[in-house]
């Protein structure tokens, strides 16, 4: 475009042309002046170039543009309604005038200039534009003129270019994480797997042990001498953790890996049901447990939600006071749409900032308390399974409150 109108500039030696109609273009033509002629035909060709483009004298004011940068820059202009041919091109920018001629001089060797150009989109805050520039020079007049033009097209072009190649990288990352996702996924499944066939087969070399080492005692216990009757009742004692160990185990990996089969279940006949099936030494430990607030159905797979309820309720008997009785307040409501069952306890509570911890396998906050580690973790798994929220609150020593919140359920 810039030799193009270079050479429309240097076949003739007139003074810049003032605008004409086509009429008056056809009236050039018709009196046979070539030159008037040939001056109005390239002004007109220069204004309708398909891009924003200026020709600014060597003092800074605009003596032409196109039609696509009056349309654009047009809103800057110093008075609206007005063109924008005769105006300093300074007063378009964040620059003085002085500024602006300096850095025309300074960029016309490499043909390039980002200007600050005023965006009244943003406030009349400043919006980086980078031009083509051109020193064109007329034959037989001393002024030269600066040739600015922004193509569009092209930088519409390249930023789409851009998009493409982003989106396409963004599409290479998805597809990577995917594969990373699908291998973990793998891993988890293998692991869930090695860890229920692992408590299957500990249990019966457990089960053999037991049994003999109660087989053992029995026959031969009482003729045992006094200082051997610790060794087994160690051994017996090691024997049982193990038991509740790999128990503990398998039904962590049950509540990743079972299916489920989901049904209508009454949430308070859940809870009574294993009430009623605590052992006799943990129902012992509890002074009081009390049920309260009205009965929800929950959509669940019974077996798990008996070991979720099962398991919090026994971790709330477990951790109890030495110096003061054990309650247990179970409290059913609504919540919106569904239902939130609290379990508070008034045991010896953890630390605050244990609270996601303690859902995690293996972890014991209390080593003194005797206990596998294993109790909480399945109940995260059933949750997050069921699509449930548990979540646990301490101060760290007057007891602790398990939240539980089932959406979606009907009430009776």
């Amino acid at each position: 475009m810039s030799l193009a109108v270079c050479a429309f500039w240097t076949v003739r030696k007139p003074v810049l042309p003032e605008a004409s109609t086509p009429d008056a273009g056809s009236a050039s033509r018709a009196t046979g002046d070539p030159v008037q002629y040939e001056a109005k035909l390239a002004r007109a060709a220069f204004v309708a170039m398909p891009i924003a483009a200026f020709l600014l004298h060597a003092d800074g004011r605009i003596v032409l543009h196109t039609r696509r940068a009056g349309r654009v820059y047009h809103h800057t202009a110093v008075q609206p309604g007005t063109g924008l041919e005769g105006i300093d091109f300074s007063e378009l920018t964040h620059l003085e005038t002085d500024g602006l001629r300096q850095i025309l001089r300074a960029s016309v060797s490499s043909g390039q200039v980002t200007l600050p150009m005023n965006d009244a989109h943003r406030g009349g805050k400043a919006k980086d534009v980078a031009f083509h520039l051109s020193l064109m020079r007329i034959e037989g007049v001393r002024d030269q003129l600066f040739m600015l033009s922004q193509d569009h097209l092209r930088a519409s072009a390249t930023a789409l270019q851009n998009a493409n190649l982003m989106r396409a990288q963004e599409s290479d990352r998805g597809l990577h994480l995917q594969a990373h996702i699908n291998t973990l996924q793998s891993s988890v499944l293998s692991m869930e797997t090695f860890a229920n066939a692992a408590s299957h087969d500990l249990k019966t070399p457990i089960n053999a042990l037991s049994g003999l080492l109660d087989l053992f005692r029995g026959t031969f216990g009482p003729d045992l001498p006094a200082e051997a009757q610790p060794y087994l009742d160690h051994m017996q004692n090691a024997v049982a953790r193990m038991d509740v160990l790999t128990s503990k185990l398998l039904a962590h990996a049950q509540s990743s890996t079972a299916p489920m089969e989901l049904h209508k279940v009454s949430l308070a006949e859940t809870i009574r049901s294993v009430i009623d099936q605590l052992e006799p030494d943990q129902r012992a430990k509890a002074q009081d447990i009390v049920v309260n607030g009205p009965d929800f159905d929950v959509m669940a797979e019974p077996t798990m939600l008996q070991i979720l309820l099962g398991n919090v309720i026994g971790n709330a008997l477990k951790h109890r006071q030495a110096d003061q009785p054990l309650h247990v307040t179970l409290q059913i409501r609504g919540d919106g749409p569904g239902a939130l069952l609290t379990i508070a306890d008034t045991g010896t509570g953890f630390d605050p900032s244990q609270a996601e911890t303690i859902f995690e396998p293996f972890v014991r906050l209390k080593p003194e308390i005797q206990g596998s580690g294993m109790g909480l973790a399945p109940c995260a798994e059933i949750c997050q399974r069921h699509k449930w929220d548990i979540a646990a609150t301490s101060d760290g020593y007057s007891g602790a409150t398990f939240t539980i919140r089932f959406p979606a359920v009907l009430r009776l």
